[in-house]
Order: C-alpha cells, then structure tokens, then sequence
C-alpha cells in the first residue's frame, strides 16, 4: 500500500490500488469514491466492474 499526499488526485492512485490487491486476489469489482473517476480508469481493466459513486 503507498500513502500519498492531499495534493495527489486520487484518481491517479487507482491503478497501483488495482495492480496491488490484484497481486494475490482476483478483482472483479471495485466500489470507489467518485473521485477515482477519469476516462482512462474506466478503461484499466476492462474485466473489472469499476462503480464509482
């Protein structure tokens, strides 16, 4: 896991959170925060369900 600063956009964080817990678990859904949200993690992993709220 990698803390990070308030000043880092969480969005960019969502693709090593989904490569680490993917490591030894297989991911098929993730319930995130809405500030996870750009164009290019809706297209990470496309076998991963991504709800963003």
């Amino acid at each position: 896991m990698e803390v990070s600063s308030e000043e880092v956009y969480d969005g960019r964080m969502l693709k090593n959170l989904l490569d680490n817990a993917s490591e030894n678990n297989k991911v098929e859904r993730v319930l995130a925060d809405g500030m996870y949200h750009s164009n290019n993690n809706l297209d990470i992993y496309p076998t991963i369900t991504l709800n963003l709220v």
